[in-house]
């Protein structure tokens, strides 16, 4: 966690320090102090706050508070930030899952994710992961009667345009204020009902090592249930509510679109991990 210091004034205090503690239900977890660097109408890097995440068996809430102290030992300002730890995850699912296509970088990265659970043939997965809209319409056919017959099919990454998927009429179209960092869990949907409000927020990349946007495409139909909700605005226009994923119930199973890159996010960010697990496993 970096620490920093924001100072207004033309001043430079001397003999300043930094004192941070994490806090779990009242009790101090772990608490350190450093020196402070206090800039003259500046902000300045005061390093990084580091701990052991505690061990958890369900995602638990925490508090990291940090204070400045000037030289006498009085409170000069103070912040907190709500952390959340998570249980180290585990593939709990008993569903097999299978890849329609061409091997990429999404689902070499999927497949090492969730190991043993991955099957050779796709016809014979309980979950059916298609990652390219052309196989989708190739074995459209056989893909539907699929999902008709109990099994669960999830098109990722779906292009823009109007598409016939499910026999329902699908628009996809790029979100219209760049590539967005959010989306939100609050549909009632199964498979995002116990997630918080930011939970899809600011997600980590594990491969450039920083937070990257993670939706660039959104989805407008009528006959899908919103799984992750987002909004269709411009900067003259807000047209409505859009949706991230979505599912359609089809016969005994369903047909799910997600439009999220979850490429080189499920190891660093848990409810991401939670998210594609409610997908395939739910």
């Amino acid at each position: 966690m970096e620490s920093w210091i924001a100072h207004d004034p033309n001043s430079s205090p001397k003999d300043h320090y930094i004192k941070y503690q994490l806090e779990q239900g009242g009790k101090i977890i772990y608490s350190g102090i450093n020196e402070a660097e206090v800039p003259h109408n500046s902000s300045k890097f005061q390093g990084f706050v580091k701990f052991k995440a505690p061990q958890v068996e369900e995602r638990t809430a925490f508090v990291l508070r940090a204070a400045v102290f000037d030289g006498v030992g009085n409170s000069v300002d103070q912040t907190i930030m709500d952390i959340d730890v998570f249980p180290r995850p585990a593939i709990v699912g008993t569903s097999t899952i299978g890849f329609l296509g061409e091997t990429s970088q999404t689902t070499t990265y999927l497949k090492n994710h969730f190991g043993n659970t991955v099957v050779p043939n796709w016809k014979d997965a309980d979950v059916i992961w298609v990652p390219s809209y052309t196989d989708y319409e190739t074995h459209k056919e056989v893909l539907e009667k699929l999902a008709t017959s109990g099994k669960k099919v999830i098109l990722y990454n779906v292009p823009v345009g109007d598409h016939n998927i499910g026999g329902t009429s699908v628009k996809v179209q790029n979100t219209s204020m760049g590539s967005y960092y959010f989306t939100s869990p609050q549909t009632g949907h199964r498979f995002t009902e116990n997630a918080k409000p930011f939970d899809f927020k600011m997600w980590y990349d594990e491969e450039v090592d920083y937070i990257t946007p993670f939706l660039d495409k959104i989805v407008l139909s009528d006959n899908w249930s919103p799984i992750l909700s987002t909004g269709n605005t411009n900067w003259v226009e807000d047209h409505g509510a859009a949706m991230a994923a979505g599912e359609l119930k089809i016969g005994e199973g369903s047909i799910i679109i997600c439009q999220l890159d979850v490429n080189n996010r499920l190891k660093s960010n848990p409810v991401a991990h939670d998210f594609v697990e409610q997908l395939i496993f739910n």
